[in-house]
């Protein structure tokens, strides 16, 4: 970064922007990942996000040829079933596959997008322009970058947004958003390999009100379902209530199925399980 550059995202952080926050803290993991002499870094990997691999991780990495700095992990959106407040690493297995690898094959298929497409534009949040599934995520859809350390520290890296890295000679010095942008040497990784489960709604309709109670000032992340809430929170806790019912929760199991068998959707229960497993773990340490 410029030092104006590094003032600008550092005031905005202060002013609570939630990007300009995220960018300076991997900054400061990159620093942190250098001296504990680390080789990857994933960017960002937030409280209400758990990273799903068919191996181990470091048998993956290790496997990464040596020209490749950094690549993108796809995120899946897991949607809520209930609007009880519930721990969602362990009740929450329904996830929506990222669009990158959804394939418009049927008419089904066309349907089940326009089923979440049609929630969201009847809560007022615009669709991208020329955009066939632009409606199918709540949240972002790009996934986030891993990173060599190494090479961030070598190459003089910076945060471009808050889900990818900046290498000299990149076009993204000016960039805010979480956008991973086009053109630029970045590979992407088999999801059925690695991918991020992100929750981002799945807390319940308390959580999600105290959400956008203390969000509403941002002005970076400009996803439309993002801004479609911000409004409702100025309309008060009834109307953002109405969104979350609306537009975030699926109450209906037949059509959970539907969205199943189409292939938008997939249940995800290795984190599920994993939370189990801990607990199993924890019960035979007080059997000892």
């Amino acid at each position: 970064w410029t030092p104006a550059r590094h003032a600008e995202v550092l005031a905005l952080a202060r002013r609570g922007e939630l990007i300009a926050m995220q960018m300076l803290n991997m900054q400061q993991a990159i620093e942190l990942a250098s001296d504990l002499d680390m080789d990857w870094l994933i960017s960002n990997l937030d409280i209400d996000e758990a990273l799903v691999i068919t191996k181990q991780a470091g048998s993956m990495l290790s496997g990464v040829p040596s020209d490749i700095d950094q690549f993108v992990l796809l995120n899946h959106e897991v949607v809520p079933e209930s609007p009880e407040s519930c721990d969602y690493f362990r009740c929450c297995t329904l996830a929506k596959q990222n669009p990158a690898v959804v394939c418009i094959a049927t008419s089904e298929v066309e349907r089940c997008l326009q089923f979440w497409e049609a929630r969201v534009v009847a809560v007022g949040a615009a669709l991208p322009q020329g955009s066939t599934r632009g409606g199918l995520f709540c949240a972002y859809a790009n996934g986030k970058s891993v990173v060599r350390v190494a090479a961030c520290r070598s190459k003089g890296a910076c945060p471009a947004g808050s889900h990818c890295w900046q290498f000299l000679g990149d076009a993204t010095s000016g960039s805010k958003t979480s956008e991973i942008v086009p053109g630029i040497d970045r590979v992407t990784l088999d999801p059925s390999e690695a991918c991020i489960l992100h929750y981002p709604n799945c807390g319940g309709a308390a959580d999600f009100l105290r959400k956008y109670g203390a969000r509403q000032g941002e002005q970076w992340n400009t996803l439309p379902f993002h801004r479609c809430c911000q409004s409702a929170q100025l309309d008060g806790a009834g109307a953002l209530a109405q969104l979350f019912d609306n537009c975030v929760l699926l109450r209906d199991p037949a059509e959970a199925e539907r969205q199943i068998a189409a292939g938008i959707c997939i249940r995800v229960r290795s984190v599920q399980d994993a939370c189990k497993w801990e607990e199993h773990s924890r019960f035979l340490e007080t059997m000892d």
